[in-house]
């Protein structure tokens, strides 16, 4: 990639390496708000794409609508939604370790936390106490007794 990965990402990396592609929507593995974790072949697969479309975009003279606002080199996906929505770590020196989503519908990315420590620490603190989490107005719920998922109020 030609930088060095978050250390956050790199531990989680290191104790799970992705989950099993669902399939459907009624299929369990998209713990994190609806999305499933990228093994690193599929990290890095995003990040190059990521990366092209940032350069593409410089090369065709439409940098403003898309550098920093729906692709970046430096941004690092790490979790997928079945819709192809994307969580990714941000290795800008200036928003280092955040996490952002991008949405392919959208016009810009959304930041959601300011790194993935205090993102897992929210995830676990809402599924505990069934809270909801206030930057993605949504809270966890169990479906059909065997699979979390993240409902909107």
């Amino acid at each position: 990639m030609g930088f060095s990965l978050h250390g956050d990402l790199k531990s989680l990396l290191a104790e799970h390496d992705g989950v099993m592609s669902r399939r459907s929507s009624m299929e369990p593995g998209a713990f994190i708000l609806s999305y499933s974790l990228l093994d690193s072949e599929k990290i890095l697969e995003w990040q190059q794409n990521l990366a092209s479309m940032a350069e593409e975009a410089v090369k065709e003279g439409y940098e403003e609508d898309v550098v920093g606002r729906t692709a970046h080199d430096q941004w690092v996906p790490f979790a997928q939604s079945l819709t192809g929505d994307l969580l990714f770590v941000d290795h800008r020196s200036d928003r280092y370790g955040e996490v952002g989503e991008i949405s392919f519908g959208d016009p810009e990315y959304r930041w959601l936390w300011p790194g993935m420590g205090l993102m897992l620490h929210d995830l676990c603190t809402a599924v505990e106490t069934s809270a909801r989490l206030p930057t993605v107005r949504s809270r966890p719920s169990i479906h059909e007794k065997r699979m979390l998922e993240w409902v909107t109020d």
